[in-house]
């Protein structure tokens, strides 16, 4: 009976060890995605300040100040 009791104790253990590593994969993930679309906010605001139109200076710093609080939101976890 013991025997039986450590072994579910063991397969939870590796479920859970497998859960947590795809939790932190898909953690890395996630703000890896905001840094890229920070970058492409940045891109595009810096397009914006070349071109005469003031909404493609605002989409651009609005791209820049949402991706990166996303970035920063998921870093504090």
């Amino acid at each position: 009976m013991k025997v039986r009791v450590k072994a579910a104790r063991i397969r939870k253990g590796i479920k859970m060890a497998f859960f947590n590593s795809a939790i932190t994969v898909l953690q890395t993930l996630v703000i890896a995605l905001g840094a890229g679309l920070g970058v492409w906010g940045v891109v595009n605001l810096l397009e914006g300040y070349g071109n005469d139109n003031p909404g493609a200076k605002s989409q651009g710093m609005k791209q820049v100040m949402a991706n990166s609080l996303e970035v920063l939101y998921n870093e504090e976890k």
